[in-house]
């Protein structure tokens, strides 16, 4: 259900910064969750 805050979050981050996102986060009162798979992060085993 809120998968669709966790993305806006993301977006938001990655167009205008992570400061302003986690403000954002803080004024909805939410924590986003789950991992956000990203082109430089690690490579998952037996790859």
């Amino acid at each position: 259900m809120t998968s669709g805050l966790d993305l806006a979050l993301y977006l938001l981050e990655r167009e205008v910064g992570p400061r302003v996102a986690h403000t954002v986060e803080q004024l909805f009162a939410h924590e986003r969750r789950g991992a956000v798979w990203r082109e430089a992060g690690p490579v998952p085993a037996g790859h």
